[in-house]
């Protein structure tokens, strides 16, 4: 792996694999649906969208057949703290790829039509996930635990903030969060010199004023018990607790504190609520980590006259870990599971393209897959235990049900 920072500040980072023909480019800009106002909200989603609508030399249209032209499988997704746009391409196209991206990056004019057009695109995907209840129930509970910080607002916005959006606004944010020492190059597979000199070429030239990084809030953990109704068939419960940075040292035992509670079909949740119970078809847990705090959260889906009964199987599964722990059988299953997933996904392009950036963007350095599984199998059952104390803190709660009859 091989770091160049460019004059303006672009990081670009690359991870030779010389026996694949595939060439993974990602181009990550650190910033993502906390770092907006209230009134902004949606805005970096938005401007994702946009960077596909045109630039000064090629239309919307255009880019799409460009892009085809190549076979290149492009997208782009926006996070609570990253945006990201990405192609996988055959190598002999990765210098195309390249020019194409940046002109994206740095040539998007904002078209007012296709502003107003991509508008009720965003705004019919906001409709989407609200008629989706096992979408809409987390949006409820992440309102609910981080009240009035940015991390409550959903990543898409809402309909009326995303319609006020002028033009103006959206350059101005643009301008502002898309400083180049924000945007990091990330390309892994068969890369040779020439791609490199590409990236610099398209990458290195623009200039950018200096701008102050703005201060970024850190997010109170509420306990909040919310209820929602809606015309729907199915109850969707999520619990939530508050948990661990993605940077704290016990990230390892929380995630496996989460593989062992609910991350596969061997896992406590899945074998107690729905294998011998049948208390829900979908029933899990995950851990949603930013760099200054996390969540740990239990999802289940069941029927309506059934969620006493889950919330209970939930709370004497919790229960039972925070007092006995689990089992070194249970740990080493878990160790097992997580190391196969990390060394086979590594044999993709595009796993290696993410990893390299998201290293760069929470450490400022590249950590070896060696070190990590080290720092997993040094994790003990003693730990684990110590970790899973977070049940015994206040929780909040999101339910959403059908309509009362």
């Amino acid at each position: 792996m091989t770091k160049l920072t460019l004059p303006n500040g672009v990081r670009v980072l690359t991870h030779p694999m010389e026996h694949t023909r595939s060439v993974s480019i990602g181009i990550w800009v650190e910033v993502g649906s906390r770092h907006e106002q209230p009134e902004e909200s949606g805005m970096a989603h938005f401007i994702e969208h946009m960077l596909f609508k045109g630039t000064k030399t090629r239309s919307a249209k255009d880019l799409a057949i460009a892009f085809d032209t190549i076979g290149g499988n492009s997208n782009a997704y926006t996070s609570k703290e990253q945006t990201c746009y990405y192609t996988r391409v055959v190598d002999r196209y990765a210098e195309r790829a390249i020019e194409l991206l940046g002109d994206m990056l740095w040539n998007s004019v904002f078209d007012p039509e296709e502003m107003e057009r991509e508008k009720q695109v965003i705004i019919e995907e906001i409709h989407m996930v609200e008629d989706t209840p096992d979408d809409i129930v987390h949006e409820y509970l992440w309102e609910g635990i981080y009240k009035n910080h940015p991390l409550a607002r959903p990543i898409l916005g809402t309909s009326e903030t995303v319609a006020s959006f002028s033009r103006e606004q959206v350059c101005a944010f643009y301008n502002k969060m898309y400083h180049p020492s924000r945007i990091i190059v990330s390309v892994a597979g068969n890369v040779n010199d020439s791609l490199i000199q590409q990236i610099e070429k398209t990458f290195g030239a623009v200039e950018w004023e200096n701008q102050e990084q703005e201060e970024v809030l850190p997010a109170p953990f509420y306990s909040v018990e919310i209820v929602n109704e809606r015309e729907i068939e199915q109850a969707h419960v999520t619990l939530a607790w508050n948990s661990h940075s993605v940077l704290d040292e016990d990230i390892y035992a929380i995630v496996l504190l989460q593989t062992m509670l609910g991350g596969s079909m061997s896992s406590r949740l899945f074998q107690t609520i729905r294998e011998e119970k049948g208390l829900a078809y979908s029933i899990y847990c995950y851990h949603t980590s930013y760099i200054d705090g996390g969540v740990f959260a239990i999802y289940g889906g069941t029927s309506t006259d059934q969620v006493n009964e889950l919330l209970a199987a939930i709370d004497e599964i919790v229960k039972d870990i925070c007092t006995t722990g689990f089992t070194s059988q249970e740990l080493d299953n878990a160790l097992a599971q997580i190391e196969s997933n990390l060394i086979l996904s590594l044999e993709s392009s595009t796993t290696w393209m993410n990893r390299l950036a998201r290293n760069e963007i929470l450490y400022g350095e590249q950590h070896s897959v060696e070190s990590y599984l080290e720092k997993y199998k040094a994790v003990t059952l003693e730990d684990i235990l110590r970790v899973a104390q977070l049940f015994q803190n206040p929780k909040s709660c999101s339910i959403l049900k059908p309509y009362a009859s």
